[in-house]
């Protein structure tokens, strides 16, 4: 069995809160180039304001608005990721695409991402098992492999450096 302390377990949730963050960071600087380089027309921070909201950001392209999720590790593509009750009800419910940006090997400034396929037919099949769960028995979410996720090409990130002022 393994054993873990309230102090090591308090510190384990921080740093993986604090990875969370950092992830973010790489994603908005990753949008803030694709908006200089006119590839979306806008896009937002969505967490930063409202730390409940079922979705990180969202994008317009074409037109388009689509949402998405980053969910980030120090460690490799294929750790599972933890998706939320109310995640998985937005990526069926809403109007806009959602997709799950998958930020790894997070680490000095760099990382990789790799962007999943829209999630609603995952989050389709997902709801109709936990809906049907006996009657007195529920989940707030689910462990999800990457793998299964429809995820596109690698794309190198870097936090930009900061700017002396």
């Amino acid at each position: 069995m393994h054993h873990l302390s309230k102090i090591e377990l308090a510190q384990a949730l921080r740093r993986v809160e604090e990875l969370g963050q950092i992830g973010e960071e790489f994603v908005n600087s990753h949008f803030e180039g694709l908006k200089s380089e006119g590839k979306v027309s806008n896009f937002q921070w969505e967490s930063q304001d409202n730390a409940v909201s079922p979705y990180d950001f969202w994008y317009e392209r074409d037109g388009r608005k689509f949402l998405l999720d980053v969910k980030a590790t120090s460690g490799g593509f294929e750790r599972s990721i933890h998706i939320s009750l109310p995640e998985l009800q937005v990526m069926r419910d809403s109007a806009e695409p959602y997709y799950v940006y998958r930020v790894y090997e997070v680490e000095d400034g760099m990382a990789k991402l790799r962007i999943s396929g829209e999630m609603r037919p995952i989050a389709e099949a997902i709801l109709k098992i936990l809906l049907s769960l006996p009657e007195g028995v529920g989940s707030d979410g689910v462990s999800v492999s990457p793998l299964i996720l429809g995820c596109g090409a690698q794309i190198a990130l870097a936090m930009p450096d900061p700017v002396e002022t």
